[in-house]
């Protein structure tokens, strides 16, 4: 399994980029993983290239990283502050 970042460089990176929700957070990081799994693998089978190690978890609400929820949860429905 090859995986080139950590969660938490993920989210730092989204976090440059602008100010956003938690569950905006969660939601871009599990869109980036999809995307790096279908575009760097041959095929369903074979998914050994990963964004990064951490599975979601199936909510409510959409996929969650505990991680992520964890370290940001307490901003509730308000934007996390633009990482500088």
């Amino acid at each position: 399994m090859t995986t080139n970042y950590s969660v938490q460089q993920v989210a730092t990176w989204f976090l440059a980029q602008s100010s956003m929700s938690p569950k905006k957070l969660q939601k871009l990081m599990y869109y980036a993983y999809v995307w790096v799994l279908t575009l760097t693998n041959e095929d369903a089978n074979h998914l050994n290239n990963r964004l990064f190690d951490v599975r979601f978890e199936a909510w409510v609400h959409g996929p969650v990283l505990k991680q992520i929820y964890r370290q940001y949860n307490q901003y509730g429905f308000s934007d996390i502050p633009q990482a500088t």
